[in-house]
């Protein structure tokens, strides 16, 4: 099995990736970056809009150097020389793939939920707004519909960038528990999702102030301007 798995992250800093002891009752994190392609038909005016196909979905656990990419089932009768994704998380195929034995299920007992460890499972996206739902389906979709359009005490929502939160007290955590089991090595954890969208809606600025908030310098801009 490839060390994906990390015990703790601080402030996105992940300790690690050593051996985990599937055994203990210890939460676990699983880091991975995940991006999709998808195939938009042209606007035609008069014409109702086809809806866009994912084509594909390519994960790489930031503790590896490559990457692996499947085939989303909208094209699964296309004969896909990428192996098809079988599982209601995507992840679950590039787990198989990496020496894991997974199944995936829903728990809607919370006794049951609460004795499980927990599975952080944090997605690094870009634009996480387009992905979001050619990365779940099946038995999963349902309740990520649940996440983005009840959001009272927990949620998925969309302002600057897509972000997962619980609210705690005054305070808002930055991932949702999920009724989502996934059996590792035996064991049964409970699925907390926690997604990093890396890009953000920007607004109205002029080019100095985008390229600051981007971190991007620019020594030479006002080399030129006429000092009044």
């Amino acid at each position: 099995m490839e060390p994906i798995f990390t015990r703790k992250n601080d402030d996105y800093i992940y300790t690690s990736n050593t051996d985990i002891d599937f055994d203990s009752q210890d939460d676990i994190y699983l880091p991975l970056e995940v991006d999709t392609e998808f195939y938009q038909p042209a606007y035609q005016p008069g014409v109702k809009t086809t809806p866009n196909t994912t084509i594909t979905v390519q994960y790489r656990s930031i503790f590896q150097s490559n990457g692996i990419i499947y085939a989303h089932p909208d094209i699964a009768g296309y004969s896909p020389r990428h192996t098809l994704i079988t599982h209601p998380c995507s992840a679950g195929n590039y787990l198989e793939d990496m020496g894991y034995s997974i199944k995936m299920y829903r728990e809607t007992d919370t006794s049951i939920l609460e004795s499980m460890p927990t599975l952080n499972l944090d997605l690094y996206t870009f634009f996480a707004v387009a992905e979001l739902y050619r990365i779940f389906d099946g038995i999963y979709i349902a309740d990520i519909d649940y996440l983005c359009t009840t959001k009272d005490k927990y949620g998925i929502d969309q302002a600057r960038r897509l972000r997962t939160f619980t609210k705690h007290g005054s305070h808002y955590l930055d991932y949702v528990l999920l009724p989502w089991v996934w059996s590792l090595a035996g064991r049964n954890y409970r699925v907390a999702l926690r997604i990093l969208d890396t890009s953000a809606v920007h607004g109205i600025a002029n080019y100095s102030a985008f390229c600051a908030n981007s971190g991007v310098s620019l020594k030479f801009k006002d080399n030129f301007r006429q000092e009044c």
